[in-house]
C-alpha cells in the first residue's frame, strides 16, 4: 500500500525564518547560533525577557537543532523521562509555583553528569531569582544568560506586519504608521492592539483603516 504524502506545517513560532533579528534580540539570537559551543559545567544558557519578546520562539529553533524535551513545569526530576533526549528547553521558568527547586538541583547536576545541552527561558534572570536551596542559587548564578531587550523601531514595524498576517488582516501602511506613533513601546502592548484591531474589525465587518484604528484608540484614551 503507497502512503499518500503529508505537508506538515510547522508552528508559527517554529521557524528561524520567521524570527527578526534586530538589536533588540541579536545577541540572545547569537546563543542559538553558538549551540554546541556553550560554556561547561552545564551546557546552558539562560534567555530572559518580558513577556511576548520572542523567547519561546528562539527555544522553538533551539529545538529544531536537536533532539529535545520542551518542559513547562518541573516538580519533580525523573531520569527516566529525560534520558531518550539530547537536550532541554524549560520555558518560563520562576522561582516557584510550577519549578521545585530539588528537581531543578538534579536536574542541574544531571546537565553537568550527561554534558547535555539545556535552553531556559524566564522573565527575570535566573540568577536574581530568590531561590531557597543555595545549591541551586548558585548553579543558577553561573549559568551563561542574556536578555532580550525591549523592542527597537525595526523589531516594532516587523513584528507588526507579522501579527497581522498571522491574523491574515491586510493593513494598508498609512494604518500601520499611525498605530507605530501610538502604541505603547512593548511586545505585550503590541499584540494586544492587533488582536483589539482584529476584533472590531470582525464584529464591525469593517476593513482595518486608519479611521477604524483611530477609534480605537480614542476610545483607550476616554476610558
Amino acid at each position: 500500500m503507497s502512503q499518500l504524502p503529508l505537508s506538515l506545517v510547522l508552528p508559527d513560532n517554529a521557524a528561524v525564518k520567521d524570527f527578526f533579528v534586530t538589536q533588540a534580540n541579536q545577541l540572545a539570537f547569537g546563543w542559538v547560533e553558538k549551540w554546541p559551543d556553550w560554556p561547561a559545567p552545564y551546557h546552558a544558557v539562560n534567555i530572559y525577557g518580558p513577556k511576548g519578546c520572542g523567547k519561546s520562539h528562539l527555544a522553538s529553533i533551539f529545538g529544531a537543532k536537536i533532539h529535545a524535551l520542551t518542559l513547562v513545569k518541573m516538580s519533580r526530576f525523573e531520569r527516566e523521562m529525560l534520558a531518550p533526549y539530547d537536550g532541554y528547553i524549560l520555558d518560563g521558568v520562576n522561582d516557584g509555583g510550577a519549578w521545585d527547586e530539588e528537581a531543578l538541583f538534579h536536574f542541574m547536576n544531571y546537565l553537568a553528569e550527561t554534558g547535555k545541552s539545556a535552553f531556559i527561558t524566564s522573565q527575570d534572570p535566573l540568577s536574581q531569582m530568590k531561590w531557597r536551596l543555595p545549591d541551586l542559587a548558585s548553579r543558577m548564578r553561573s549559568l551563561a544568560a542574556q536578555q532580550v531587550a525591549m523592542p527597537d523601531d525595526v523589531l516594532l514595524e516587523a513584528l507588526l506586519d507579522k501579527y497581522f498576517a498571522n491574523r491574515q488582516c491586510q493593513v494598508a501602511e498609512p494604518a500601520m504608521r499611525y498605530i507605530l506613533m501610538r502604541v505603547d513601546r512593548s511586545y505585550e502592548a503590541l499584540a494586544e492592539i492587533v488582536q483589539a484591531i482584529d476584533k472590531i474589525s470582525l464584529a464591525e465587518k469593517r476593513p482595518v483603516t486608519t479611521a477604524l484604528i483611530r477609534s480605537l484608540f480614542q476610545e483607550e484614551d476616554e476610558t
